[in-house]
C-alpha cells in the first residue's frame, strides 16, 4: 500500500510541475500578447500620426496665398471705351 501511495504522491507531483510549466508558458504568452497589443497601439499612432503630417503637407501645397485685390485695382477694372 505504501508503494502505491508513492507512486500516487509522484504522479501528482508531475502533474504539478506540468502545470507549473504550463502557467508559466501562458504568462509569457500573455506578457508578449501585451507587449504586441502596446506596440500595435503604438504603431497605429505613428501611422495616424503620419497620415496627419502628409494631409497638412498636402494641403499646405494645394493652399493659395491671399490676394491682395487693393494692390492691382487694374486686374478688375474694364476697358470702357472697347
Amino acid at each position: 500500500m505504501a508503494g502505491e501511495e508513492n507512486a500516487f504522491s509522484q504522479i501528482l507531483e508531475d502533474i504539478r510541475s506540468q502545470l507549473d510549466t504550463i502557467a508559466n508558458q501562458m504568462t509569457e504568452i500573455f506578457k508578449k500578447r501585451r507587449s504586441n497589443e502596446l506596440l500595435l497601439k503604438e504603431i497605429q499612432r505613428e501611422s495616424a500620426s503620419e497620415k496627419n503630417r502628409h494631409l497638412r503637407k498636402s494641403a499646405d501645397m494645394m493652399s493659395v496665398n491671399s490676394i491682395d485685390f487693393d494692390d492691382d485695382s487694374s486686374f478688375f477694372t474694364a476697358d470702357s471705351n472697347k
